[in-house]
């Protein structure tokens, strides 16, 4: 496999990362990951091409304007009593999973039920949670479920409920969040360990199917530091996995739950 040429890439190009906001991190972070996307979908694509030729000349976009989607926002606050990480679950979600050949079983086995005819397995298998479901074929269900809630119960009992209810039900989907919000210490953060040029060149070089060097690579990001540290060292224990982390879905849904919510909360704080 040919050396990935990296004559391109510039540490000073990506200066800009220091005055980005949430917004602008997520649509950095999601190019990335249409990079990838497309390499695996659609590797002759004009848009491919578009977009590495961007990340060589330009890796940090301009963002004169960075407001949340408009026309989601005005759908979404019609209906007040929803928030972005708790919602009624909408029709279409419920439409969507009825009509899915793949539980066509689920479905026969619901109408046995309901004739009093389902055997303990089929009856075991009809009270399975949809995620599950789903899971169990293979999917990835992201990060949005469903929840039945009892509102004859009290607030208290709803509250302490829920909190259980979400522990173990995390446990078994196997789906982490971040444990708090992100901010400016994340952004520094993000920008001080390189986290962007590191991806940058290795998501590069497997579109172009070219090799790069651990030590190429940790010279490239952490070159100025090779007086004071151990650079690949540095690479392997703290860039890396940070970068890897930075691309995952539960990062970016993350990102996406708080610039909606954010959002949406000032739009409500304008209509009161």
């Amino acid at each position: 496999m040919d050396e990935f040429e990296t004559s391109w890439f510039d540490l000073k190009n990506y200066d800009a990362l220091g005055s980005l906001d949430l917004c602008c991190w997520s649509c950095e972070i999601h190019r990335r990951y249409h990079i990838l996307e497309l390499m695996n979908f659609e590797p002759e694509s004009e848009e491919l091409i578009e977009l590495i030729g961007e990340i060589k000349s330009k890796p940090i976009r301009d963002y004169p304007n960075h407001d949340p989607d408009n026309n989601w926002l005005e759908l979404d606050l019609k209906r007040q009593y929803n928030r972005h990480s708790v919602f009624g679950t909408p029709a279409l979600s419920m439409w969507q999973t009825a009509n899915d050949e793949r539980l066509s079983n689920v479905w026969e086995y619901c109408q046995l039920w309901v004739n009093q005819n389902a055997n303990h397995e089929q009856t075991e298998l009809i009270y399975e949670p949809v995620e599950l479901l789903y899971k169990n074929l293979g999917d990835d269900i992201g990060g949005y479920v469903n929840v039945t809630i009892d509102l004859t119960a009290t607030d208290e009992q709803i509250m302490e409920d829920f909190q259980y209810w979400l522990t173990e039900y995390r446990k078994i989907i196997g789906y982490k969040s971040t444990k708090k919000k992100f901010t400016q210490k994340d952004f520094l953060d993000w920008k001080k360990h390189r986290l962007l040029p590191y991806l940058d060149l290795v998501i590069l070089a497997e579109v172009e199917n070219k090799s790069i060097k651990q030590a190429t690579l940790a010279w490239l990001i952490w070159g100025d530091e090779a007086d004071k540290i151990d650079i690949v060292d540095k690479l392997r224990r703290t860039t890396k996995p940070k970068a890897e982390r930075l691309l995952t879905f539960e990062i970016m849904d993350a990102i996406a739950s708080q610039i909606y919510g954010t959002a949406r909360n000032k739009a409500m704080a304008k209509k009161s």
